[in-house]
């Protein structure tokens, strides 16, 4: 059952304030956690781009050059490069900074701190709704967009004035 279903609408716009005030850090939140995405994804660029540019990367259906690298994964794996490319890569990381596991690309773990963070919006966004989270995150999107428009009228709300 849905919170509307159960609830007077005095009721739900206290609970909805409450959760207003309880989730406002979350925009704050992801503004920052896609900032320094867009950052480490400048930085990694830095150093990944001539490493790949070093390499002769072909697409394993149809043979042409690979020249982006986020289009590796169209890449013969058994080319014999892609293990030296990504312990290259790997070692970059280390020089460069990243204190995780070396394997792992900074910018990529970047990014997915920030599904991390939209699917914890989602989940709170889900209970304030009373709808199963499979549901909120089959709309991921607009969903999201939702939840954050709700959060972002806080600063707006009459009633914190």
């Amino acid at each position: 059952m849905k919170i509307h279903e159960t609830m007077e609408k005095a009721e739900f716009a206290s609970h909805l304030l409450a959760w207003q005030v309880l989730n406002s850090h979350f925009i704050k939140d992801l503004q920052d956690a896609k900032e320094f995405a867009t950052l480490e994804k400048i930085r990694v660029a830095a150093y990944r781009d001539p490493i790949f540019a070093s390499y002769a990367f072909f697409d394993e259906d149809d043979n042409s050059r690979i020249t982006d690298p986020d289009q590796l994964y169209n890449a013969d794996p058994d080319d014999g490069q892609c293990d030296p490319y990504y312990a290259e890569l790997a070692a970059a990381h280390v020089k460069n900074g990243w204190k995780g596991d070396p394997t792992f690309c900074p910018h990529l773990v970047a990014q997915s701190a920030i599904s991390d963070l939209e699917r914890e919006i989602l989940t709170t966004f889900s209970d304030l709704c009373g709808m199963p989270l499979a549901g909120i995150c089959a709309k991921w999107e607009s969903s999201l967009q939702l939840a954050l428009k709700i959060l972002g009228d806080l600063a707006n709300n009459p009633l914190l004035r």
